[in-house]
């Protein structure tokens, strides 16, 4: 079995070099590891490899250039707006690393659903480029980001860092998974993501053990409506939110349903947000009322629970 980026032709390079006897043990040690749990490349379905060179090149280009993404998430709250909009107000700003599709969006249901955490040396480097962007409207503006970009984070977002809180977990997704994965990409590049000021209600951490709570056909009007009050800020969260500056982080954006509850319960205890971040944003689906696109590559089957995937 082979790690992230590998294959046969990148382990013939490194065998190229002298290293003695613990060569033969390690390729052995990695047979064995195929034989008793089986990989496959989470991009183009390889044998025996997390993710072939191919796909991590791609995922790699795929990931490079931070763009704004507000535009696709019809559930995102309005806020104050430095931008020169008329009424002064605007979205939410969100910079996503990439769009969610292909090799991106299998990579994050693989690192996700199916913990292959080796994937995270590809994924914690486009989510922290998401985060450095929303932190730095002037590069942005200077041309460095996606064309899109446009001035609208200018003195909501300041150089000092801010809190970076992600989305609570509910007890089915801690149930389903043995880590959490925005919290896990944040620190696998130095990120700190500020826990225990956020956590979900008790009713809403009853009915996502319940069948029929997944969000994913649901459309923004249905998501927000489903979300809001499922959230609630702590009592350290109280002593420590109010005029903190934040940025939400989350893995994927799709109608932004997630990231308004999350803004909503901040600001009611006086928490400035700045923005937010993510890995990968959804297309819109404008033929389907509002809801995110879903593309073949997509279509696994692999389980979402409230937060996943639904920003």
């Amino acid at each position: 079995m082979t790690a992230v980026g590998e294959d046969a032709g990148m382990g013939a390079h490194r065998s190229s070099r002298p290293t003695g006897w613990t060569s033969p043990l390690r390729r052995a040690a990695r047979e064995l590891a195929g034989v008793l749990s089986p990989v496959w490349c989470a991009g183009c379905g390889r044998e025996d490899t997390v993710l072939c060179r191919d796909c991590a090149q791609l995922l790699a280009e795929r990931t490079s250039s931070p763009f704004r993404a507000e535009d696709q998430a019809l559930a995102l709250p309005l806020v104050p707006s430095s931008a020169g909009e008329d009424d002064g107000m605007g979205v939410l700003p969100v910079v996503a690393a990439a769009s969610y599709d292909g090799v991106v969006a299998r990579a994050i249901l693989a690192f996700k659903d199916h913990e292959v955490v080796g994937l995270s040396r590809l994924l914690a480097p486009a989510l922290r480029a998401a985060v450095e962007t929303a932190g730095e409207p002037q590069r942005a503006r200077d041309g460095e980001g996606h064309p899109g970009w446009d001035a609208g984070l200018q003195g909501r977002v300041q150089q000092a860092g801010p809190l970076l809180v992600t989305p609570p977990p509910t007890p089915a997704s801690l149930l389903r998974r043995s880590h959490r994965p925005v919290d896990h990409l944040l620190r696998a590049v130095g990120l700190r993501p500020t826990g225990g000021l956020v956590t979900v209600t008790p009713s809403a951490a009853l009915r996502s053990l319940l069948p029929g709570g997944r969000q994913k056909t649901r459309g923004s009007v249905a998501r927000r409506r489903a979300l809001r009050g499922t959230l609630r800020v702590t009592a350290a969260g109280r002593r420590r939110l109010p005029g903190a500056r934040v940025l939400l982080v989350d893995d994927v954006l799709t109608t932004g349903a997630t990231l308004h509850e999350l803004h909503r319960v901040l600001r009611e205890v006086g928490a400035d947000v700045s923005g937010a971040a993510v890995v990968a944003a959804a297309r819109r689906d404008r033929s389907a009322g509002g809801g995110p696109a879903r593309k073949p590559s997509e279509s696994s089957g692999f389980p979402r629970d409230e937060w996943s995937d639904s920003s």
